[in-house]
């Protein structure tokens, strides 16, 4: 189930819910047993791999969705609470990447790569797992799952102002 946002008095069509709705949405929830979150239309990054530079397509997603959807790791482990969010806005994502399996067989030759370094849009980050074959979300032939990044109530960040 895909859950959108509309305002028929305004006119709009279906669209995705803002961050603040879905994890209020998540909050109040009495009818689904794990309700999980991405960002659809993440487009591709650069990942540098032992035979070079490629474009991979890429979903940024939190750590309920995966288990929404009831996928599991073929190797490794998926994000675990709160590896998938933000400490304040402009603070950078964790530093996690799980690959799909035709992503580590092309680019890794298969080998073992659990715990070890990739470099995804110039930023190192730690592959902590590996999808099975075929695994993917809403049809993106998606190769490599990204944490999400959203910044989760009662983290706050400050602003200093100066009296006048």
């Amino acid at each position: 189930m895909y859950v959108t946002t509309q305002f028929p008095a305004l006119g709009s069509a279906a669209t995705p819910l803002s961050a603040p709705e879905y994890l209020e949405f998540r909050a109040v929830n009495r009818s689904f047993a794990v309700i999980g979150a991405l960002r659809p239309g993440a487009g591709e990054v650069n990942l540098t791999a032992p035979d070079g530079a490629r474009r991979v397509r890429s979903v940024n997603v939190d750590e309920y969705l995966l288990d929404a959807l009831g996928l599991q790791p073929a190797q490794g482990r998926l994000f675990a609470r709160g590896e998938t969010d933000r400490t304040a806005p402009d603070a950078p994502l964790p530093p996690l990447a799980i690959l799909s399996h035709e992503l580590w067989q092309s680019a890794f030759g298969g080998k073992p790569i659990i715990g070890h370094m990739v470099e995804v849009n110039a930023l190192r980050r730690e592959v902590i797992g590996i999808m099975p074959p075929g695994a993917d979300v809403m049809d993106y032939r998606t190769e490599i799952w990204l944490p999400l990044g959203l910044v989760k109530p009662g983290v706050l960040a400050v602003t200093k102002f100066s009296k006048p």
